[in-house]
């Protein structure tokens, strides 16, 4: 959640991923950007932005968050693989 001033204010009813921190977005050459709160985490391009774009077509917004947090790198923690 976004206040106006430009700060984000916590809600702490929901997990992170529920808050849907991420998106993505393509571009013409077939570059995925990943956006975490609006800024680029993670560029993708060749095999790994057609293998991330076959398995986000068509996926639930609530499925795409870990897809998306799994594909930055940084969120690799506990049992997830």
């Amino acid at each position: 959640m976004e206040k106006e001033n430009g700060t984000r204010e916590k809600n702490p009813g929901l997990s992170r991923l529920e808050q849907a921190p991420y998106s993505c977005r393509e571009g013409k050459d077939g570059r995925v950007t990943v956006l975490r709160w609006g800024r680029a985490a993670k560029e993708l391009g060749g095999v790994a932005s057609l293998k991330f774009l076959r398995a986000a077509r068509g996926a639930e917004p609530e499925a795409l968050q870990p897809l998306l947090a799994q594909v930055t790198g940084h969120f690799k923690r506990g049992n997830e693989r």
